[in-house]
Formats: C-alpha cells, sequence, structure tokens
C-alpha cells in the first residue's frame, strides 16, 4: 500500500472530492440505491455491480442500471435517493487514514478544500458531524440535490483561491473527477478505495492510489 502524502506534499493547494474519497459510503449508497430498485421490481446490485456501473451524469447511471426516466422524473427520483440516503448517513466512517492525511497535509501548510456532488446543506453537516471543519480553508457543494457536474463551483474554489493552477491539485474516485480536474487545468489524483472500480481507473489515469491513505 502507497500513501498519498509524498504525492501531495508538492502542492500548495489540495482539493479533496467528499462521497469514496474521504468518506466511506460506498456500502451506504448499495443499500440505498437497493431499496429504490426494490420498490420498483428491479434486479438489485452488489458492491461490485455498483463499483462497475457507477458513472456521471447521475441520469445516465440511473438508466443503466434500470430506472425508467421516460415514465418516472428524474428530479423526484433524485429527492428519494438523498433523502433515504442522508436519513443514516451519519453510520458511515472517514476512509481509512483520512483525518491523520489532513492533519498531515495541514501540517504542511498546504491549503485544503472540499469539491462536492453533494448538496450544499448535505456537505456541510456531514463535514461538521466528522469534525474536520478546522482542516478546510473552503467546503463547496452544489446548490441543490441532482448532482450535477462540480466544474462551475470548483472554478468559483478557484477564483476564490488564487493560487496558481499548476500548484493546485484534486483528489478523487470517479471518472468525473477526472473531467473536473481536466475543465479546471489541475493536476488529478485517483484513489481506487471508492465508487467506481480500481480497473476502470488505472486505465484512465496513471496515478490511482490505494488505501490507507496514511
Amino acid at each position: 500500500m502507497t500513501s498519498i502524502l509524498p504525492h501531495l506534499a508538492e502542492y500548495k493547494h489540495v482539493i479533496w472530492d467528499w462521497n469514496g474519497t474521504l468518506l466511506q459510503d460506498i456500502d451506504h449508497a448499495v443499500r440505498t440505491v437497493n431499496t429504490l430498485l426494490e420498490r420498483r421490481n428491479i434486479p438489485l446490485l452488489t458492491t461490485a455491480s455498483y463499483k462497475k456501473n457507477f458513472h456521471f451524469p447521475i441520469k445516465s447511471y440511473y438508466q443503466t442500471i434500470g430506472f425508467d426516466l421516460e415514465n418516472e422524473s428524474f428530479e423526484m427520483l433524485c429527492e428519494e435517493f438523498v433523502d433515504l440516503f442522508m436519513k443514516d448517513i451519519y453510520s458511515c466512517s472517514l476512509v481509512p487514514g483520512a483525518k491523520s492525511i489532513l492533519q498531515e497535509v495541514k501540517n504542511l501548510g498546504i491549503k485544503q478544500s472540499i469539491l462536492s456532488a453533494s448538496d450544499q446543506h448535505s456537505l456541510d453537516s456531514m463535514i461538521d458531524h466528522h469534525q474536520l471543519r478546522s482542516h478546510l480553508d473552503h467546503v463547496f457543494g452544489i446548490a441543490d440535490k441532482f448532482a450535477a457536474s462540480k466544474v462551475y463551483r470548483g472554478k468559483e474554489l478557484l477564483e476564490l483561491c488564487q493560487i496558481p493552477l499548476k500548484d493546485t491539485v484534486l483528489v478523487g474516485d470517479t471518472d468525473h473527477d477526472m473531467e473536473v480536474a481536466h475543465s479546471l487545468g489541475i493536476e488529478l489524483i485517483l484513489v481506487a478505495h471508492g465508487h467506481q472500480e480500481a480497473e476502470k481507473l488505472q486505465r484512465l489515469h496513471s496515478r490511482v492510489i490505494e488505501i490507507p491513505l496514511l
């Protein structure tokens, strides 16, 4: 296992994805989506099939796993998922080593931010629950529950921080994080313990780190 810390030490700003990267919520996500599938008599997912099929945009992912969005509102489905997901979100722990690596990065004097597809209110609540606020300089979620692209919010974050792009790295767990990093013009590190299977990430990017983070 390789620590992520040596890969971060060269930067002045680390932007962390939240779900799957720092928050260990994959099993919870599988249980939640399976509840929605079961309500509609759609075949359930295993953790492996979830990680194989999960992708952005979320609307496309829902269609891939069997939801009929021609006859059901995507917005209502998102509301149903998020409401159910958040009911038990505080049972999810941080990824092993997450809090320690945040402290280590802070000790190096590196700025740290969260950039998440979670809505801002839910994200703030989770960050406070895990007592991470003091480790972070900025926490950026999106405005609603529909898990849209993080690019717009990422641009706002970079404008606020005023740290050169070459000195900024995004740490995430999905191909969408790679798209976000490319769109923002910043470096990327992917972690292999999140919402997409490691094999897919390794085909897409050369910097994929295994757990534990530290």
